[in-house]
Formats: structure tokens, C-alpha cells, sequence
């Protein structure tokens, strides 16, 4: 089975100096189907398909769109959150959670409904924090990314 590195179109040099552009990241695969794309189309003579202008003009626009959107996704993994911003939100849900029962005890005279109420009020809150924290890095090296 063929390879991305050992096909007869890629000479050994080519091979070397793709790798030495794109790198040995896991960021490179879409930079190499964009460039393999745009050889095919370019090439498209030898693959016995016909194109006109407009066809191959559109083409070639679509794989840029694709660049362009890869390019936007990536920086928006790479964009760090405000810790500052993350720190005060986390704070007043603590500080919203713990004051719960005083406000509801007031309100409310079962203690066994306000005690019920405060739990699954905490759990579903808290439980949005986890999956806060855990949807900051979705593609991270993490068992459940």
C-alpha cells in the first residue's frame, strides 16, 4: 500500500523539503492535502480530465476557502482563554452556590426540600463548570478528547 511519502510523484528531494516546510506536527496533514489538491489540479492534463478556466479557477478557490478555515480553526484552538476572567467566574459560582441555602432557608420552611433543592442545584452547576473546564481544551491528549 502506498504511502503519502512513497508515491512515484514525490522525488526524494521533494519529499525532504515537504518535511522541512510543513514539519513533523499533527497540524501538517491539512497543509499536505491542500498542496497535493493543488497539484492534482494543476496537473490535471496528465490525470486525462478536462477542466476548463472556470472550473479549475474554482477549484483552486475552494482549496484556498479550505486553508482559510483551517487556518481560523487552529487559531481558535490556540487562542488562550483569560485566566482573570476564568478565575472571577469560577469564584462567584462558589461564592452563588454557598449563599443558596441562607436564601432558600428564608423562603422555604422544610428543611428537607431547601437541603434537596441546594444539591441539585450544586450538582447541575458545578457539573456545567466540569464540562467548561473539559470543552477549554477539546483536543487535548485527555482520555474522553
Amino acid at each position: 500500500r502506498e504511502t503519502t511519502w512513497t508515491l512515484p510523484m514525490l522525488k526524494r528531494h521533494e519529499q525532504e523539503a515537504l518535511l522541512a516546510s510543513v514539519g513533523e506536527s499533527r497540524e501538517r496533514c491539512p497543509i499536505l492535502l491542500s498542496m497535493f489538491l493543488r497539484t492534482a489540479i494543476s496537473a490535471h492534463e496528465s490525470f486525462e480530465v478536462q477542466l476548463n478556466t472556470n472550473e479549475k479557477l474554482r477549484l483552486l478557490q475552494n482549496n484556498t476557502d479550505y486553508v482559510q478555515d483551517y487556518h481560523g480553526l487552529m487559531k481558535l484552538l490556540t487562542t488562550p482563554f483569560p485566566f482573570p476572567l476564568v478565575q472571577m467566574t469560577r469564584t462567584f459560582l462558589f461564592l452563588w452556590v454557598f449563599t443558596l441555602p441562607f436564601a432558600l432557608l428564608k423562603d422555604i420552611e422544610h428543611t428537607f426540600i431547601v437541603i434537596f433543592m441546594v444539591a441539585s442545584m450544586t450538582f447541575g452547576f458545578v457539573g456545567l463548570e466540569f464540562v467548561a473546564m473539559e470543552m477549554d481544551d477539546p483536543y487535548g491528549a485527555d482520555e474522553n478528547d
